[in-house]
């Protein structure tokens, strides 16, 4: 069954502090393209490059997830992209004002909440499904 792409009806803003950087920051949500996927903009820089939440723009994992494109980068997004695939959205358009999101309670609750308060439509185009290719092994 084929369903319809998903992003978030309208924007939700979140404000708080990095839990590294210790910077305040915040984050707004606004509902993205058809097709874009998603995307972070970091509106502190002139000249910051959009970076997609992709496997191959991660750059750091140490104590907290990093994406980059070029020199721009933005840290902890792990809990955000958490929200993004549990509600599950296809498209969206994240931006930040400073490096890293905000921490919230140390959970991804801030960007549910915001996620639900900005609500979920369907735009057009099919998502594109997420399937596991090669076995995953796990060992400690």
């Amino acid at each position: 069954m084929t369903t319809a792409r998903r992003t978030i009806a309208r924007k939700a803003t979140v404000k708080g502090i990095g839990l590294h950087t210790g910077k305040k920051t915040t984050t707004t949500l606004r509902p993205g393209e058809a097709g874009q996927g998603i995307v972070f903009q970091r509106t502190d820089l002139e000249n910051g490059d959009p970076i997609r939440a992709h496997v191959d723009n991660v750059s750091h994992v140490d104590r907290r997830t990093s994406l980059a494109n070029g020199s721009t980068e933005v840290h902890s997004v792990e809990h955000l992209l958490a929200a993004v695939l549990a509600y599950p959205l296809d498209d969206l358009l994240i931006e930040v004002n400073g490096p890293e999101l905000p921490s919230g309670d140390g959970s991804a609750q801030v960007f549910f909440d915001a996620i639900k308060q900005a609500g979920i439509k369907d735009i057009r185009g099919t998502p594109a499904p997420y399937t596991v290719q090669t076995p995953l092994v796990v060992r400690e």
